[in-house]
């Protein structure tokens, strides 16, 4: 899945969605991410993607420096020094790269000397169609006295290939990148105001973006990212006109004001995924394909080795299973499941199951269990629940039928809930009128 190229000033990731190139002239970042389903370029010719960038930021713990007109620019005195490249591991499921930069710049006036060093890293998967990427660093650091403004900004740099030229010969404005981006419990396609004082709006960008841009007769998605934290992410930049997406990784602005000053000088590490185009779409926010994969690649599902010598059984603490399912051993090697197989709860492709307990406040002999729902269409939608089987554990002894009631988020009674509903079936249709429903079942 990966190799070598120019004498290792290049290295190559590839599986059946990408190929992807890693390049020592972008200081280890990316010259080179191709959509091999869609046969296209996402990073512009001569550019460069996932580039870090070094502003002088003399902003505060709140916010930048050219939101209220400080010094805000690029560090154009800094020079990046690449170290070496290596792969980490190159088989046919996974290929994983390492390399090294530095960072050293004089722009400082009294600062002399600013220094920072980063581990790049990348990784490609077969079977998905993103390309791994992670940064292990920090700010560079300032040593200088206490009141000196030496403050900075690492950013990283997505170029996007989208069309800018008219289709045809009369002059026109092309529209501006945008981002779709998810939100602590959502996602919004609010675009903010420009602000004249720098470039770029930041927004707190949860889960993944997607940008796309309406070229007139039709919208065009450059990709997507899947990221592990809550960045800053905006649109823009100065020299190519808001066909840029850039992202906030480190800071360290010692300025005070507002209240608030301190220091970041530490290390740590982000993690974030570039996903090609490819079967992506306005949509891709409402059916949850983005969540979806997002929160796939954030939290993967894991697996866990029990040898058939080893004499222990599935271990509890590592399963899905309830401790009324057994195993045993039917022949050398083999391990098979029997007697108290069940399932939890289950939603169509639709919707997502974003928690599933007991009820916070019991009531006397109340047992009942509390779901919630989340759907993205921000419209009414009939979302198909499947329940717990007859031999599951959450099932009541004393009952073969599930009682179930549309609550409030505090899980109390909701004014203009339908009946309590009784279900004789596994499957059972409700209403999700919100982006988040609870109920309650007993």
């Amino acid at each position: 899945m990966g190799y070598n190229s120019n004498e290792g000033k290049k290295f190559v990731l590839e599986n059946e969605y990408i190929k992807a190139v890693i390049d020592k002239d972008c200081e280890w970042g990316l010259s080179s991410v191709y959509d091999k389903k869609l046969n296209r370029q996402l990073i512009p010719d001569g550019r460069c993607g996932n580039k870090l960038t070094f502003f002088r930021d003399n902003g505060n713990m709140y916010r930048f420096a050219g939101e209220y007109d400080e010094v805000f620019e690029e560090d154009l005195l800094g020079q990046i020094i690449t170290g070496e490249a290596f792969f980490v591991e190159n088989g046919p499921i996974r290929s994983s790269l390492k390399a090294s930069v530095k960072f050293h710049s004089n722009a400082c006036e009294d600062v002399p000397n600013v220094t920072s060093q980063y581990v790049r890293e990348y990784s490609l998967i077969k079977g998905e169609p993103f390309i791994r990427m992670k940064i292990h660093g920090g700010p560079p650091l300032y040593r200088g006295s206490s009141n000196n403004t030496c403050g900075y900004s690492v950013f990283t740099y997505f170029p996007t290939s989208l069309i800018d030229t008219p289709h045809t010969s009369q002059p026109f404005q092309v529209n501006p990148l945008q981002l779709i981006h998810g939100t602590p419990y959502h996602w919004t396609n609010y675009q903010p105001e420009d602000n004249a004082a720098y470039d770029g709006v930041f927004r707190a960008v949860h889960n993944y973006w997607l940008a796309m841009r309406d070229n007139h007769m039709h919208k065009e998605v450059y990709g997507a990212l899947y990221h592990k934290g809550t960045l800053a992410w905006a649109i823009g930049d100065r020299n190519f006109s808001n066909s840029s997406v850039f992202g906030s990784l480190f800071r360290n602005n010692p300025i005070g004001g507002e209240g608030a000053a301190g220091t970041d000088n530490q290390s740590c590490t982000h993690e974030y995924a570039l996903r090609t185009p490819y079967q992506l779409g306005l949509n891709s926010t409402t059916d949850l394909t983005l969540l979806r994969e997002a929160k796939e690649y954030q939290q993967p599902l894991q697996a866990y080795f029990i040898s058939s010598h080893s004499g222990h059984d599935l271990n509890q603490d590592y399963s899905n299973y309830n401790r009324g399912v057994k195993t045993q051993r039917a022949m050398p090697n083999q391990t098979q499941m029997f007697d108290g197989n069940f399932s939890l709860f289950a939603t169509d492709s639709g919707a997502i199951i974003s928690a599933c307990k007991m009820r916070s406040q019991l009531k006397q002999k109340d047992d009942a269990i509390v779901i919630r729902l989340y759907q993205a269409t921000n419209s009414l939608r009939y979302t198909n629940i499947t329940l717990p089987s007859m031999h599951s554990p959450f099932r009541k002894q004393s009952s073969t039928k599930w009682i179930l009631s549309e609550i409030s988020a505090l899980e109390d009674s909701k004014p203009g809930a339908s009946e309590p509903e009784k279900c004789m079936d596994s499957v059972v249709q409700v209403l999700t009128s919100h982006a988040l429903t609870t109920f309650q079942l007993g």
